[in-house]
């Protein structure tokens, strides 16, 4: 080798963990603890990390804690990667930024008008009135 040249140890690839967060959640923000074992130097460890999750955040979002992955003899310890996913609502779909709510209505209804109720994420009811004539996909 170069006389100049310094042995860098290696480190192992990232653990991944996908976990699934409700709509509520990913609007409003939440703190959850999950348990992970890492691997050092040939013995388990549980460890304890804090999942901060901050309002409007989406999946896909990742969190990377350095250095609480396993650690391999003569390496580095490896990072533990946690990714964000959405679990399906029972009322919206989110599409981007938007949250779609699909309504049934009857022909009456898309043809005079009508009113109905939306629950919201945050435990309200919004109301909507529709007062004009609702064609497919409105």
């Amino acid at each position: 080798g170069h006389p100049n040249m310094r042995r860098t140890k290696s480190k192992p690839r990232a653990t991944v963990n996908h976990i699934p967060f409700s709509l509520e959640d990913l609007y409003q923000g939440v703190t959850k603890k999950y348990k992970i074992t890492r691997t050092v130097n040939g013995s388990e460890r549980p460890e304890t990390v804090t999942i901060d999750v901050k309002p409007g955040w989406k999946k896909g979002t990742k969190l990377t804690f350095e250095g609480k992955g396993d650690q391999p003899p003569g390496q580095l310890a490896g990072d533990v990667v946690f990714v964000i996913d959405e679990k399906p609502h029972p009322h919206f779909r989110r599409e981007g930024n938007d949250l779609v709510y699909d309504q049934d209505i009857l022909l009456a209804q898309a043809l005079c008008g009508f009113a109905f109720k939306i629950p919201t994420l945050d435990k309200r009811a919004l109301r909507i009135d529709i007062s004009e004539v609702v064609t497919p996909g409105y």
